[in-house]
């Protein structure tokens, strides 16, 4: 998974729902300090007075009613950070007629804000003009603030000199844009991975639930729906030559319940694979000889063996004995074979499995035909294996697995 940067909130729907939040955050600032300055008022009266305090209210309110009305998540990008420099200039004003020191909570306001709608370069340069209309406003007031200081103490000045004390100030408000612009994307990036980390939880899982029903799907069709096919047509056979041939009928009667037999054990398989669980034994070698036995029993083609098959893990081998399975099958009933060669290659790095015909074939296409050629590529590349199928019409067919050990 790549890396997480801290991107552009433009256009973010998450970006965009804290931004609703921080408007009313800021709502209530703005309040808050209008509130301060009336309250001040009479505190400091060599820095406030009635007039300065009267514009400092109305550019409040106006900055208010911009917070409040302007919607960003419709703005452009160059929109946005006009109407930032806007906010600011308000702030800034408002801070030159009042106490600037307690508009410093709107001034982070807005730095929260750019932090959720720009990207890094644009937030650092509106950072810069925050911290510039800080230096001003600080640079204003200051005569006015050593005034009353001074006044209040008698004369006495503070031990640092006021150029130190300003510079303290700048310091700490850098320190605390920082913290502030960081902390808000940290905060929003962080919300950003936990969805995506859900969202993928649910991907995931979708995925899981959809292999599991393909497998479902391949298990039905090669095994169980192959031997209940089998079983079907011997119950007819039975059926039909119980009054020709008694001996006949037996002999079918005694596949189909060997069929039956097969077909609950493919099923408690599937039951165990589905539960993880090596609870059936099963011996790839004995289960391909028997299904070729059955072929043969069944006047089908000439099959010719050569197993030399590893042992394997349930699952590997089930799924090997299905595309067998559903390649022998392709062989007698589409392709009419008369000679099938089944050939198991097993050497120390991989195993190869050819299924050789020398039925019509068919013509290859981009996709594979029919649901069972699909459903051997899919257990093929479910082994971590790759399936070759080469057919030309009137050429036969070769099917050729190849498997790592």
């Amino acid at each position: 998974m790549n890396n997480i940067k801290l991107p552009c909130m433009e256009n973010d729907a998450l970006g965009f729902d804290f931004q609703k939040r921080l408007r009313w955050i800021t709502v209530i600032v703005v309040a808050i300090t209008a509130t301060a300055q009336l309250l001040l008022l009479p505190v400091l009266p060599h820095v406030l007075n009635l007039r300065d305090i009267s514009v400092s209210e109305l550019l409040l309110l106006g900055f208010a009613v911009w917070t409040s009305l302007v919607d960003y998540s419709r703005l452009s990008t160059s929109r946005q950070i006009a109407s930032l420099i806007l906010e600011i200039a308000l702030v800034g004003c408002a801070s030159y007629y009042g106490a600037y020191k307690i508009f410093h909570f709107l001034l982070m306001c807005l730095v929260a804000k750019a932090s959720l709608i720009l990207p890094l370069k644009r937030l650092i340069a509106i950072m810069a003009t925050i911290f510039s209309v800080h230096v001003i406003c600080s640079a204003a007031k200051a005569a006015s603030y050593y005034q009353t200081i001074a006044s209040s103490s008698g004369g006495i000045l503070p031990s640092r000199y006021p150029g130190v004390l300003a510079l303290e100030s700048h310091l700490y408000f850098i320190f605390a844009m920082a913290i502030v612009a960081a902390m808000t994307r940290t905060m929003v990036s962080e919300r950003r991975s936990r969805l995506r980390a859900e969202q993928l939880a649910d991907d995931v899982e979708q995925l899981i639930i959809r292999n599991e029903r393909s497998r479902i799907s391949r298990d039905i069709h090669d095994g169980l729906g192959h031997t209940l096919t089998s079983l079907n047509i011997q119950l007819d056979v039975a059926k039909t030559m119980l009054d020709k041939d008694y001996n006949v009928a037996v002999e079918a009667l005694n596949t189909a319940k060997e069929l039956a037999s097969d077909s609950l054990s493919d099923v408690r398989r599937s039951v165990h694979m589905i539960r993880d669980q090596e609870g059936i034994p099963f011996n790839l070698s004995e289960a391909v000889t028997k299904l070729a036995t059955r072929a043969r029993k069944s006047h089908g083609p000439e099959i010719d063996l050569s197993i030399d098959a590893p042992d394997l893990p349930l699952f590997k081998a089930h799924n090997l004995f299905c595309i067998v399975q559903e390649a022998l099958t392709n062989a007698q009933r589409h392709a009419h074979a008369k000679t099938i060669k089944i050939i198991f290659d097993n050497n120390s790095d991989q195993l190869k499995v050819h299924i050789l015909d020398d039925g019509i074939g068919f013509a290859q296409k981009h996709e594979l035909p029919g649901l069972g050629l699909r459903s051997m590529n899919e257990r093929a590349q479910g082994v971590g294996g790759t399936l070759q199928i080469d057919s030309a019409p009137g050429d036969g067919t070769k099917v050729c697995l190849t498997m790592p050990l």
